[in-house]
């Protein structure tokens, strides 16, 4: 079973025992095929070499029924005996915002930290004031209880997802604007994928060649995506550590 959390309102200070595992929720890819970066933070999980990550994927949630996570979820239940909840959150069948409903359900689920991962949808107002980084008001972007992995340089590539973002920082490589494109984890805030919420980040090398051959963007997008899902396991890690350093986890 995974051990509750302690109510927590923004900017709460609490200190959890050593052995305390967080909760975290994963907000996922709507697309059937999607998921894959949720896949690979769980195959890091249920693997653990070196035990090296201490938090539990305790909620998922997508915003189509048929959505690769929630498949993905059901998997990890049945054959790693997990007990992680796999919840749909419709976009057009209720007069609530999404963002409302995933709030009762990350509450409802006592989550530490809300992990969006190819959401595809903007999450704003109550949401951002309840869970996520308000550079005006918070002393640290670790004061935030809701964090994004975005594909791409910000804020070259803020608001671009997939492999737009991917084809935007090749033209700018070949402009000479940049040497290097980037995966990068941030804290939410009320503007899309902020540079000044980013807490963490790797750097993917642009080979000359991939602005050259016929194949170049599929390539470097490609490498792109096995960096991200090697690292996503880790970033997210690393934030909660920081949250334990201060004082805020």
């Amino acid at each position: 079973m995974l051990e509750p959390a302690a109510t927590l309102s923004h900017n709460a200070t609490y200190l959890m025992s050593e052995q305390y595992t967080p909760r975290i929720a994963i907000l996922g890819s709507p697309d059937p095929e999607g998921g894959e970066t949720a896949e690979a933070v769980a195959e890091a999980l249920h693997k653990n070499e070196y035990g090296l990550l201490n938090f539990a994927i305790a909620l998922t949630i997508a915003t189509q029924p048929e959505a690769g996570i929630l498949r993905k979820t059901q998997r990890w239940n049945d054959e790693w005996g997990w007990e992680t909840t796999a919840e749909h959150v419709s976009l057009y069948e209720s007069a609530r915002k999404p963002a409302d409903h995933i709030i009762d359900l990350v509450d409802d689920h006592n989550i530490d930290l809300v992990v969006s991962l190819g959401f595809k949808t903007v999450l704003e107002g109550q949401f951002v004031e309840e869970y996520g980084y308000l550079p005006d008001e918070d002393s640290s972007v670790y004061d935030a209880r809701a964090i994004n992995l975005h594909p791409g340089t910000v804020p070259l590539t803020s608001g671009v997802i997939g492999k737009k973002a991917s084809e935007r920082e090749l033209a700018a490589f070949q402009d000479g604007e940049i040497g290097v494109g980037q995966i990068v984890m941030h804290a939410i805030t009320e503007e899309v994928d902020d540079p000044r919420a980013v807490f963490d980040r790797r750097y993917v090398p642009i080979l000359k060649r991939n602005n050259s051959e016929e194949n170049g963007l599929e390539n470097f997008h490609a490498r792109k995506r096995r960096i991200e899902q090697a690292a996503a396991p880790y970033m997210i890690d690393r934030f909660l550590e920081c949250q334990r350093e201060e004082g805020l986890v």
